[in-house]
């Protein structure tokens, strides 16, 4: 996507030049990088399965194909430039456990500064790696989130998703 697209999603414009899925996932991606920011102030918030699910349906919705808002069904394998497999995803079936076990974790106050829990709960998630697609952009929005709640918002600890908003001003 060129940074003239990447400025128009921030801004809620139509794109210019990107294609519908590219255009579709920017904005899910948006969306739900707006509503964990938004998360990140409630005093009463938990992590939950629910809340996962959901904010991966925001991300994924435009491809029903992918499974969005559900664990993944089947193997996943993430290949690498040779088309090799880099790595294989634990089997479907132990992802509902894995998923709980991630999320008692994340509600637990462990002492670990939070840089440390925001890091491993981007590893954690994507090494069970739940979703058909769009595991990447889960742990970030997670890792987000975790540092988010702590009062960390500085581009260069969260995730890219500041990046387009300083394209935005730096060009505007």
């Amino acid at each position: 996507m060129s940074a003239e697209d990447a400025i128009a999603a921030v801004e809620g414009e139509q794109p210019l030049d990107a294609e519908r899925e590219t255009w579709a996932a920017l904005n899910g991606y948006r969306e739900a990088m707006t509503y964990v920011l938004q998360l990140a102030k409630d005093p009463h918030f938990s992590y939950n399965e629910g809340f996962l699910r959901s904010l991966h349906y925001m991300m994924i919705h435009y491809h029903l194909s992918k499974h969005p808002g559900c664990w993944r069904p089947g193997p996943i394998y993430v290949r690498d430039e040779q088309n090799e497999v880099a790595y294989e995803g634990p089997d479907a079936e132990t992802i509902p456990e894995l998923m709980r076990a991630l999320i008692r974790s994340l509600n637990r106050e462990d002492g670990h500064h939070v840089m440390v829990r925001a890091a491993m709960g981007h590893l954690n998630l994507v090494m069970v790696h739940p979703f058909s697609d769009g595991n990447g952009r889960m742990a970030r929005c997670l890792q987000t989130l975790i540092l988010a709640r702590e009062g960390i918002l500085e581009s260069h600890f969260c995730s890219i998703e500041e990046y387009p908003e300083e394209i935005s001003k730096n060009t505007g």
